[in-house]
Formats: C-alpha cells, structure tokens, sequence
C-alpha cells in the first residue's frame, strides 16, 4: 500500500489576529478558499493554530473538510 504525502501550506494574515477579520467576515468563503488552496493548510485565529484538510469524494466529485483546533 503507498501513502501520499501532501505539502503543508500556512495562510499568513495579521502579525497578532492571524486570519480571524476574514474568517469572521465569511467563514464558509475563507474555508472554500483554504481548500482550493492545498488539501493541507494551517492558519491562525488569535493564538490558535488551526488546520484544514480537504479531500475530493471521487464518487460525487464532491470537497469535504476537516477542521482541527
């Protein structure tokens, strides 16, 4: 069985607040944006590191999400 190893990608935003003004004025939009970005990415929410993954369901062509805090 071969494993797929993805690049981790961090969204830079505020030196202090991180990405949370763009998180907060649409959070579905930053999340939809964060996936197409890379399958993998981390971002800050005040002093929170964040990470988003997102895989694509091959059987519906679908985009899925997992947020971890």
């Amino acid at each position: 069985m071969s494993t797929t190893t993805f690049p981790l990608v961090e969204r830079k935003g505020h030196w202090l607040t991180g990405c949370l003004r763009a998180f907060r004025e649409d959070r579905l939009a930053f999340l939809a944006e964060s996936a197409r970005i890379a399958p993998i990415v981390k971002f800050r929410l005040g002093h929170r590191a964040v990470y988003v993954g997102s895989f694509q369901s091959s059987s519906r062509g679908l985009r899925r999400l997992c947020c971890i805090m």
